[in-house]
């Protein structure tokens, strides 16, 4: 029995000090170009700092141990836009207390009426520096940078974005947790109003 209890206790001391980091290397948009490049990786650590297992994401497909997989290999059909609801995925990353550890932007964006165009980096810039200003706490001013430029007369829109996350393993396992909930209370709300529908009948 005290061995059980041990092992649970490594375990979970294990789990709450490790954390998944993500590092988006690249990702970009040429002028001119519909495609985006990107090159990031995904790493769990062990107590925050020993790296167990990377994955790395490029255009071309994933890259795992020595395995790499093509996208198109990927088995996605079922997948519909309706399961990405925005507030689920703000509440997902409510819950996960995402650390921004590293944020570089350079944001061009271009319409073809100059107020429009004035307006939009304005407005992109007002934000960035309202949330980075928010967050100095969690961020450290050397660790983000961000530059937003016009480009007039044309409908256009290039960038160039690098940056560094990191989510503690345990807010994964709230984020399963609450997942779980809801799915089990829809399935009583679910058979509840079809058991009403057919008393009704």
């Amino acid at each position: 029995m005290k061995i059980l209890i041990s092992i649970f206790f490594v375990v979970f001391l294990l789990l709450i000090t490790s954390k998944v980091k993500i590092k988006v290397v690249s990702l970009q948009k040429e002028r001119k170009s519909k495609k985006i490049d990107f090159d990031v990786n995904l790493g769990f650590y062990l107590l925050g700092f020993i790296k167990v297992v990377n994955i790395h994401l490029k255009k071309d497909g994933i890259y795992f141990l020595c395995w790499s997989i093509p996208y198109q290999n990927l088995q996605m059909t079922n997948l519909k836009v309706k399961d990405f609801k925005i507030l689920a995925i703000l509440e997902i990353l409510k819950i996960l207390k995402v650390q921004l550890n590293e944020f570089k932007i350079d944001l061009k964006i271009g319409t073809e009426d100059v107020l429009l165009t004035v307006f939009s980096v304005f407005a992109v810039s007002t934000f960035l520096s309202i949330f980075f200003t928010q967050n100095r706490k969690k961020v450290n001013s050397k660790n983000y940078y961000y530059h937003v430029v016009p480009i007039y007369n044309s409908n256009e829109l290039s960038f160039k974005l690098s940056l560094k996350l990191s989510i503690n393993m345990i807010d994964f396992v709230k984020v399963f947790l609450v997942q779980k909930q809801k799915l089990r209370e829809n399935k009583d709300l679910k058979k509840v109003v079809e058991e009403k529908s057919a008393l009704n009948v």
